[in-house]
């Protein structure tokens, strides 16, 4: 391909653009990518993940009256803002409305969905699994469908009784 303002050398700068709804590339060779801007400005780039992050840096006014703190430690809202951590665990109970939107700004869920933390080898019982056969069990009891009951309760079993064993 050849570069769209020599049109002599080979283009090897590539750049696709959003301008007024519609999509715009542009290819330019070494040359004339030192002439033309190729890059947007940082603002327009991180788009709504910039605003995001200048959003969470940008400190709220809080009056003096309005400030709580922690009962455990005492930490005010805005300590906790300036220094980015927490005191101690009371402060999560705290702060917890404020904590709520600040992680519903930076991540999708506001309640961790990582790794658990384990013995090696061990697989912890599966939350799903085990709230299904609950459920099961629960039905199996009002339709007094005994048999089944026990059955599911006998895999409740195994499955936590797995897990405390490894």
């Amino acid at each position: 391909m050849l570069c769209q303002k020599c049109n002599k050398a080979v283009a090897t700068y590539h750049q696709l653009d959003l301008e007024d709804g519609t999509w715009v590339q542009r290819h330019v060779c070494e040359q004339c990518a030192l002439g033309v801007e190729l890059a947007p400005p940082p603002a327009k780039a991180l788009g709504s993940i910039g605003k995001i992050l200048i959003e969470a840096t940008v400190e709220p006014r809080v009056d003096p009256e309005d400030e709580f703190s922690c009962p455990g430690c005492s930490m005010s809202y805005s300590t906790f803002r300036k220094q980015r951590r927490l005191g101690c665990q009371r402060c999560y109970e705290t702060f917890h409305s404020d904590l709520v939107q600040i992680f519903r700004r930076v991540q999708e869920h506001t309640n961790h969905r990582g790794k658990v933390p384990g013995r090696p080898n061990a697989t912890p019982p599966a939350p799903l699994e085990l709230e299904r056969l609950r459920s099961n069990l629960q039905r199996a009891i009002e339709e007094e469908r005994f048999e089944d009951a026990a059955l599911y309760r006998d895999k409740m079993r195994r499955l936590t009784d797995d897990t405390e064993r490894t």
